[in-house]
């Protein structure tokens, strides 16, 4: 998710995951925002090596469990995640209040 306006809600881009044996994600907050944030997962179908992921949109969402975390203000939150079996994660924010700025990257780890 590139820098974005943390006063409202958002929602990152999926990141395909297809053959990662893990991946950790890291959220950056500034300002004085809100809210929360967690991580959904799909088990859509991924693209293999032929293919774009811009052929294979991700309709079925669905959170993942233990993922939700507070946002109190200016901070990072990390998720490391080992062994996940979906296709597709991202983050999702809901906004409460405040002014500032979010922004999250994803690292996986192949096999």
């Amino acid at each position: 998710m590139p820098i974005s306006d943390g006063s409202v809600n958002q929602t990152s881009l999926p990141a395909v995951l297809a053959h990662a044996w893990g991946y950790s994600i890291q959220a950056i907050i500034t300002g004085t925002v809100t809210g929360s944030i967690k991580l959904q997962g799909s088990s859509d179908p991924a693209p293999d090596a032929n293919f774009s992921a811009a052929n294979y949109p991700v309709v079925n969402w669905t959170d993942i469990s233990g993922s939700t975390q507070s946002v109190t203000g200016a901070g990072s939150i990390t998720w490391d995640v080992s062994r996940s079996a979906y296709s597709w994660v991202r983050v999702v924010y809901a906004a409460a209040s405040g002014t500032g700025n979010i922004s999250a990257q994803i690292f996986t780890k192949g096999f």
